[in-house]
């Protein structure tokens, strides 16, 4: 028995046409998703900043659920939150914490009818005195 002689060249061609074109294809949906979803995941972290810059003001362990709420407001303003509805802030007084939940979601349109829903729960809680 002889030995078998292989032609390394026809046995490696390297990816077909669509092989590569699935690839690109790939490749763009993929970036697509990332240029949509990461703006909407930039914004909840400008939420979460702002809710942690609750705890650097000097007078939050005495202010009133209404003060809180009108600081993150604010604090949307500046950071230039603008998706985000007032109704979704919930500030209020739980024994002797002081709690304030923003939670939303946010749809977004990937392809034509296609949607993805994201969904953000935020909470920030202190001891008055």
């Amino acid at each position: 028995m002889g030995k078998r002689v292989f032609n390394g060249r026809r046995q490696q061609q390297g990816a077909s046409t669509l092989g590569m074109l699935c690839i690109v294809i790939a490749a763009i949906f993929s970036v697509m998703v990332f240029f949509k979803l990461f703006p909407v995941y930039m914004d909840n972290y400008s939420v979460r900043s702002v809710l942690d810059s609750l705890d650097e003001r000097s007078t939050i362990r005495q202010a009133s659920a209404k003060e809180v709420k009108s600081w993150i407001t604010k604090g949307f303003q500046v950071n230039g939150i603008r998706d985000i509805p007032t109704q979704d802030i919930k500030v209020r007084q739980e024994g002797a914490f002081l709690v304030a939940d923003i939670n939303y979601e946010r749809r977004i349109d990937l392809i034509s009818n296609v949607d993805v829903v994201l969904t953000f729960e935020n909470s920030w809680k202190i001891k008055q005195q």
